[in-house]
């Protein structure tokens, strides 16, 4: 297989979600239930230093790090998907 024929079919190909999924999802959860506390307007803020704080203690590239940055690059998650990260 072709270097892009990883990079297209990754996810799938490489059985991601199977991987990730266990340990995103509680951390999804948790999120759903403490970011309503927190000022609107402090959300993105938040997630943006959490991702910090976990590329700086596991790296850059770390499931964590980057789930993060995801969700504060997220226009919907931001604007209050976290409050149903489900749908």
């Amino acid at each position: 297989m072709s270097q892009l024929g990883v990079v297209q079919g990754g996810p799938e190909l490489l059985k991601l979600a199977r991987l990730y999924n266990p340990q995103a999802g509680p951390e999804l959860r948790n999120l759903s239930r403490s970011l309503p506390r927190l000022p609107a307007k402090a959300v993105f803020e938040h997630l943006r230093e959490r991702a910090e704080d976990w590329a700086a203690s596991e790296g850059v590239n770390s499931w964590q790090a980057a789930l993060y940055r995801a969700l504060a690059d997220s226009p919907w998650y931001t604007g209050g998907g976290y409050k149903e990260p489900w749908k």
